[in-house]
């Protein structure tokens, strides 16, 4: 019996994983279109495979406070990379917005 949890098994799988859940927030929030919904995710498919990496954790019997300190980091860098390319992007609408 193995304890290791692969998160996750394949970064492509892990992307149509979130695909799949977006894309139903698009059309709730801004009644995107299938078009709008392709680009958008043509968008944020190659930001997403930038920062998600896989992470095998094990979980051993003795100390699954090790795992879940693991999962925590892996979840940090990847949001701490989301976050940086929502800023980067936020930063070039303002500046076009300011017309610097």
């Amino acid at each position: 019996m193995s304890n290791v949890i692969q998160l996750p098994d394949s970064m492509q799988r892990q992307w149509r994983e979130m695909e799949a859940a977006l894309r139903p927030v698009f059309q709730q929030l801004w009644d995107a279109s299938n078009d709008e919904q392709d680009a958008l995710c043509a968008a944020l498919k190659p930001i997403f495979l930038k920062y998600a990496k896989p992470l095998d954790i094990a979980v051993s019997q003795g100390n699954p406070d090790e795992a879940i300190s693991e999962l925590q980091a892996w979840v940090f860098q990847l949001a701490n990379g989301l976050m940086s390319e929502i800023a980067r992007r936020e930063m070039m609408l303002i500046r076009l917005g300011s017309g610097s």
